[in-house]
């Protein structure tokens, strides 16, 4: 029954035209990079068996602002895909849509479990992190609608007790004959402001065009203009990064500079290119491994612009953040050391 009701108000949804961003503005600044993916080992698993539209219940294990709602825990109450909530309720609640597409257990048919949901913490940067994953999953058109099992996703979900979200993609294999996204190009990404299960959705924003460099663009369902998706499935390795917008005094938080890494991922040194935009005085430069640790740190002199190797010939492969502070603000960036 909830997979009808929601199928109902997704495809009234995605019935007419599209709107770009006009006079509402999105509470998130987006960003896209590569991010070598890499699925999770030594996690813990969703015990839902053989899943079509499982009811999961995420613990976050820190409190996290989401449209103005503050949860420790993410809800899927039985939706089709990766579509979270932060309240069991169904009536006047902000969604995280991060695949509005219906996905299933590519183990459906054989009494095996073949695409598993796991979730873990980490510490990084001295952040703590919640990831999310779905590995190897179908699509519910194609194994029980048309009886083929060929397309594909893998894709993780963190969000980090600073109010970031990030969605990330891996492997995948979509068959474009099969319209595994509901007659759209590609997959339907995005956030809505509003939810009630009796009306439908209102204020919703999503990623649309080319998946490498995507628009956020606005659709208000009460006025009847709809959303559409991305032009096809993001590559692996597409990192998607939702950073908070904040106002009044947490603005200053963020440090006012562009930081560009490259070749990322790495293997003996990392390039690293800071156009200070508002910043004066010296900076402080650090490197945290996945767990927290404080790997390398550095001061850098008062300059319009900083341009500097990181020797990381010694690091262990993985996943590292970048952080620059003047001691009061901060930006960090995440690279990988192959």
């Amino acid at each position: 029954m909830m997979k009808h009701l929601y199928l109902f108000f997704a495809l009234a949804l995605l019935s007419c035209l599209c709107l770009p961003l006009n006079g509402q503005e999105f509470p998130y600044e987006l960003s896209v990079s590569d991010l070598e993916y890499g699925s999770l080992t030594n996690a813990d698993t969703f015990n839902v068996g053989i899943w079509d539209d499982p009811e999961l219940m995420i613990p976050l294990g820190f409190d996290f602002e989401f449209f103005g709602q503050t949860t420790n825990t993410f809800y899927n109450p039985g939706f089709v895909g990766p579509i979270l909530t932060p309240t069991k309720s169904l009536s006047n609640v902000p969604l995280l849509n991060a695949f509005l597409h219906d996905l299933i257990d590519r183990g459906t048919g054989t009494g095996s479990s073949a695409s598993p949901i796991l979730y873990k913490t980490v510490m990084l940067a001295g952040q703590t992190v919640l990831i999310v994953e779905w590995q190897n999953a179908g699509f519910y058109d194609e194994i029980v609608g048309s009886g083929v099992n060929e397309s594909f996703i893998n894709m993780q979900l963190w969000f980090y007790d600073s109010g970031i979200i990030e969605l990330c993609f891996g492997p995948s294999n979509i068959v474009a004959d099969n319209d595994v996204f509901d007659g759209l190009p590609g997959p339907f990404i995005g956030m809505t402001q509003n939810f009630d299960i009796s009306t439908g959705f209102t204020s919703n924003w999503y990623l649309s065009g080319d998946p490498a460099n995507p628009t956020v663009s606005f659709n208000d369902f009460f006025s009847a203009e709809v959303p559409g998706s991305l032009d096809s499935h993001p590559a692996p390795n597409t990192l998607y990064r939702f950073a908070p917008i904040t106002v009044g005094t947490n603005e200053e938080r963020s440090l006012p500079a562009v930081v560009q890494l490259f070749p990322n991922p790495a293997s003996d040194y990392l390039r690293v290119n800071i156009s200070r935009e508002d910043v004066s005085g010296p900076l402080q430069l650090r490197v945290f491994n996945v767990v927290g640790e404080l790997i390398q740190s550095r001061r850098l002199p008062p300059a319009a612009e900083d341009q500097l190797e990181l020797d990381i010939r010694n690091l262990p492969a993985g996943t590292y953040q970048l952080q620059l502070t003047n001691g009061q603000q901060q930006l960090s960036q995440t690279f990988v050391k192959q």
